[in-house]
């Protein structure tokens, strides 16, 4: 497979602090790779660096073999990147069909159109619509969006990253706040949609991180300490010893 994002000797300081220091990685079409490492490795840094959230100090970042360092965080989505928080980022007032509308709109439109004015876009609500129903959101398509559950609002964002097809999904934290009841469910839903597109994920849950990539890359201080499938990673004492606290 090829790389369809890669970045080069990147780094991002803040001050005197190296966030980021000379990290290199490729990520193959298609793949889903987990970032894992301590708080303040560097995650969700790099995560923003790739999207266009966090300017570098040096280094280059690919999408498609195009430099995008420089682009900004709009202009890369217009490029099929998308990413989502580690705190839900929904409109709550908005009714949860609004939300994925305003999301559509926003990829391709110019200008901003005010969000009252979305049932003059038909197209619009019925890839909006599809995207619900993907999701189990179809029944709640018309109650505000701040109203679900905290799963369900997860749910939500998902359908938001995903109803323009990005070509690569940023996810930081996405099972962040769901409760034991709904997290298998949740997770397998990341598990489809990681399937479609490069993902690149964040997650604390070690134990369903572990099912949802083959693909792991451990950042200690802002470093890249280890790459490679879940066994690996876990057997490999360097990451047991920074990490994974054996």
């Amino acid at each position: 497979m090829s790389a369809v994002l890669s970045c080069s000797n990147l780094s991002v300081s803040f001050g005197s602090f190296a966030a980021l220091s000379d990290v290199t990685l490729n990520f193959e079409d298609g793949a889903t790779t987990a970032l894992i490492g301590p708080n303040g490795a560097g995650k969700t840094t790099f995560l923003n660096a790739l999207a266009g959230l966090q300017r570098v100090s040096s280094g280059t970042i690919r999408l498609d073999g195009s430099d995008i360092t420089v682009l900004s965080a709009h202009r890369r989505a217009r490029m099929g990147m998308a990413r989502s928080f580690q705190i839900v980022t929904v409109f709550p007032q908005m009714t949860v069909l609004e939300n994925v509308q305003v999301a559509r709109m926003r990829a391709h439109m110019k200008v901003a159109v005010p969000w009252r004015t979305l049932a003059s876009f038909p197209a619009v609500e019925r890839e909006a619509r599809a995207a619900l129903e993907r999701f189990g959101l179809a029944d709640v398509a018309d109650v505000p969006a701040g109203t679900l559950s905290h799963g369900r609002q997860r749910a939500l964002e998902l359908a938001i990253v995903l109803v323009n097809a990005p070509r690569v999904l940023l996810l930081d934290e996405p099972l962040a706040g769901v409760g034991r009841a709904e997290l298998d469910h949740f997770a397998d839903l990341v598990r489809e949609v990681s399937a479609r597109q490069t993902t690149i994920l964040v997650e604390h849950n070690m134990d369903v991180l572990m099912t949802l990539a083959r693909d792991i890359v451990v950042l200690v201080g802002g470093q890249v300490l280890a790459r490679g499938g879940p066994e690996a990673i876990q057997a490999d004492p360097k990451v047991r010893e920074a990490y994974l606290g054996a």
